[in-house]
């Protein structure tokens, strides 16, 4: 992160600037998505202190299962963020990026993937995440079936 955006990142009561939403989305998804067999936990907890009430079952689940399959398959997987979007009202961010995915020292994949990231902001100033969710593109391959 940059040192001028650290600077302008701010919180308030019912408000969270453009900078602060970056930042944040960011760190969630560094925690969700950097990830080895021996961090998944740690990282999936941290992840589940952020999350609303009403989705952290739901998240809870989705976090377990991702966590169990790092360490059956025992990957490694490491995401750098290139392109934040935001929309400050609805306290979304939508992330591009790409996803380096390693067995063993190997790497297996780079994909480019998409983001949203969905926040929660009480009147107290504490910022909830409600949702972590990929944007899976159309495959430009795969073509629709044409109506006879």
């Amino acid at each position: 992160y940059s040192y001028q955006r650290i600077l302008t990142a701010k919180l308030g009561a019912d408000y969270a600037n453009k900078e602060y939403l970056i930042d944040m989305a960011n760190y969630v998804l560094d925690k969700v998505l950097t990830v080895t067999p021996e961090l998944v936990d740690y990282n999936n907890k941290v992840i589940l202190k952020m999350a609303h009430p009403d989705g952290y079952g739901q998240l809870k689940s989705t976090l377990e299962a991702a966590g169990l399959r790092i360490k059956k398959d025992k990957l490694s997987t490491i995401w750098s963020p290139d392109k934040e979007e935001v929309n400050e009202g609805a306290k979304t961010v939508i992330v591009n990026g790409k996803i380096q995915t390693f067995v063993a020292d190997t790497r297996t994949s780079t994909k480019e993937r998409k983001y949203l990231v969905q926040f929660d902001l009480t009147s107290s100033g504490r910022l909830y995440v409600t949702k972590i969710q990929e944007i899976v593109r159309p495959d430009p391959s795969a073509t629709p079936a044409k109506p006879d």
